[in-house]
């Protein structure tokens, strides 16, 4: 979901000592400096200039907001949360913070508190379309998509030009295996948008779904032709890679795509499949075990990790997780406990 940053008027109040009309102005000074960094995205400059407005009055929200801005387009999350906290302990009703604060937490997947941070705006304002989609989006992150499907249809209703709505449904659809449901939203959206990264992408995954990796790969390679850093459909690519033995080229697409999101679960689920396949078990374990903690329900982690286990000799730890595996209805777990474990 895109940041917004707004620029809120200064009002100078008549009647206040020249000293304090002094201090007033440099710190709009700064303030409108660090916007047209801002939009230049110089963001070291913006953050200096906010940086100086805030040297001058510390409780300065509008520059604690723009400064968390400038922090979180430069990737500097964390930096982000802390100044739009200190502008919401200053200014408790101003919803733009919630919203940039939500964002950031969604960036560092602390999706629990970024779903608190949207319940706090819907307590503050009337709901709109943003609010709901904002919504969704983080219901859907943990999992929970019947709310979040119903967020996105309101929000459709007040917003059907979005078309960032149908790609957050057929994502779901894709979870939940409603594979027709979820590629009718894709190619409406490609119809229009041809490029569209995000539909590229999960139209491959469904493909990958349906045993036709040659055309995920297909689907893929016009993503990453629009967008060579995204992190996850490099992660994706590496995958079809796997599947096709390019072990080599794969591991390279995997390691960029932890470079640009080194908080992406599913890079090291799949680097732990490439080691296994490469019989580099102990490898394998490591990281798929970095899967699970990052992840507890991603999808066949368990049954790999069961297969490393297994590779290596640990039997018993194997059939654990693979009775895991089992129990979240997957396929290749409860056949792997039939194989290995009831003996």
């Amino acid at each position: 979901m895109n940041i917004r940053y707004i620029i809120l008027t200064i009002l100078i109040i008549a009647g206040i000592s020249s000293c304090a009309e002094r201090r007033d102005t440099r710190k709009m000074q700064f303030l409108l400096k660090g916007n047209l960094a801002l939009d230049a995205r110089d963001f070291r400059k913006a953050i200096q200039n906010y940086s100086e407005a805030l040297e001058i009055d510390p409780n300065y929200v509008d520059a604690l907001n723009n400064r968390g801005i400038a922090y979180y387009q430069n990737r500097q999350y964390i930096n982000a949360v802390e100044d739009y906290t200190r502008a919401i302990a200053i200014m408790p009703e101003y919803t733009e913070v919630y919203f940039n604060r939500s964002n950031a937490f969604y960036q560092l997947k602390e999706h629990y508190r970024a779903l608190e941070d949207i319940l706090q705006i819907e307590k503050l304002s009337e709901t709109d379309g943003r609010i709901l989609f904002a919504k969704g989006t983080v219901l859907s992150q943990i999992k929970r998509y019947d709310e979040a499907i119903s967020c996105f249809m309101e929000a459709r209703n007040l917003q059907p030009e979005n078309h960032e709505i149908s790609l957050n449904l057929a994502t779901i659809y894709y979870f939940r295996n409603e594979f027709d449901r979820a590629r009718a939203l894709l190619r409406d959206v490609l119809e229009t948008f041809p490029d569209d990264v995000n539909a590229l992408n999960v139209m491959s995954q469904i493909a990958l779904k349906e045993n036709e990796v040659g055309q995920a790969e297909k689907l893929l390679a016009m993503a990453l032709k629009n967008d060579p850093s995204n992190a996850f459909i490099l992660n994706n690519m590496g995958y079809v890679l796997i599947l096709k033995d390019s072990f080599e080229e794969a591991e390279k697409l995997i390691n960029s795509s932890i470079r640009y999101d080194e908080k992406n679960a599913w890079a090291y689920r799949n680097k732990g499949i490439l080691y296994f396949k490469k019989g580099q078990f102990s490898d394998a374990i490591r990281l798929l075990g970095q899967a699970q903690r990052m992840d507890k329900e991603m999808e066949l982690v368990y049954f790999w990790q069961g297969e490393a286990l297994r590779a290596n000799g640990q039997i018993a730890s194997a059939c654990e997780h693979y009775r895991q595996s089992a129990a979240m209805q997957e396929k290749e777990g409860i056949q792997a406990v039939q194989q290995y474990c009831n003996m």
